[in-house]
């Protein structure tokens, strides 16, 4: 693995930094497991197995752990800090990178359930990597209420024990959807013990056919007789994920150096739907082909009281 990056800072008003990097990382003959005995494909679906074997004495697979693996990342990182005074403390990080490589784990299957289509070529699979995120911003804060006692809106008696001690903090994440790799079980058309895919005809992140649907399922179809497929690996992107998590707290001074504070602390606040691609129909053969039928979890609120002593 080779990896490096180059950064600047700028100190700007107001206790705030910004800092904008550049990062990129190379990965050179990473091991990866292959078919050494996979059959060669053909169009004759009655064509032996055996006999299409590198080694047709052994009809079996023959897996070879190989160092032919590669992988790209470039990356541009945003963050803007402003630390901790006059009650606010706030960071917003932004990053626009791009992940590649033709195996994001040693055998392929973490978000592509199957093999490589040919091991004779494993540069077929050389596209995004299971965890490529296009873009991801995440804004955090926490902000106490200018009042109550010592603060810009000074309050005393009765009026400082309702309206000081507040504090709001949150996080609010957006972030685009990894990528997913479609598969064809409709039929073996290489004839070959490889992972069979369709071909694609058409933009498949473009708008979708199928109503309810994640993606343009229409842009693939059965491959001709005898060939693997041209769908290569993580060509779907999936969902984006939007979430805003929000607290509100509220600190009780007591005696002797104690305090109690409550919080009331909201998870997705905004209650987004956000559909999860760990369930979505994958296969071209499957009846629920794009369809998803899970979300992640709606909102949740809780409520909790700590005391400080």
């Amino acid at each position: 693995m080779q990896q490096w990056q180059l950064s600047m800072q700028y100190q700007l008003p107001l206790d705030t930094v910004l800092e904008i990097a550049y990062s990129g990382s190379k990965g050179t003959r990473l091991f990866s497991f292959y078919n050494a005995n996979q059959a060669a494909p053909s169009k004759d679906p009655n064509a032996p197995t055996k006999k299409r074997r590198p080694i047709p004495a052994i009809d079996n697979a023959i897996f070879q752990l190989r160092p032919d693996g590669n992988s790209e990342y470039n990356g541009l990182q945003v963050r803007l800090e402003h630390r901790f005074s006059h009650g606010l403390g706030m960071l917003m990080t932004y990053t626009y990178g791009h992940s590649l490589d033709n195996s994001s784990s040693v055998n392929l299957q973490s978000r592509n359930f199957s093999d490589f289509r040919w091991s004779a070529h494993p540069e077929w699979e050389h596209g995004n990597s299971d965890f490529d995120v296009r873009h991801r911003f995440v804004l955090s804060y926490m902000y106490e209420l200018p009042f109550g006692r010592g603060k810009r809106f000074a309050t005393s008696g009765v009026a400082n024990h309702v309206l000081g001690g507040w504090e709001v903090a949150g996080i609010a994440s957006l972030i685009s959807g990894s990528w997913f790799t479609i598969l064809d079980s409709n039929s073996n058309f290489a004839n070959s013990d490889g992972s069979q895919r369709p071909d694609t005809v058409a933009n498949p992140n473009g708008r979708p056919c199928v109503r309810g649907t994640l993606f343009n399922t229409c842009a693939f179809v059965d491959p001709p007789l005898g060939s693997f497929g041209n769908t290569g690996k993580n060509t779907v992107r999936g969902p984006s994920f939007k979430n805003w998590d929000f607290s509100v707290f509220k600190n009780f001074a007591l005696p002797e150096g104690t305090s109690l504070q409550f919080r009331a602390e909201f998870f997705d606040l905004l209650n987004h739907t956000t559909l999860s691609f760990n369930n979505v129909g994958t296969d071209l053969a499957s009846p629920t082909f794009g369809f998803p039928d899970q979300a992640r979890n709606p909102r949740e609120i809780q409520f909790a009281l700590k005391f400080y002593y």
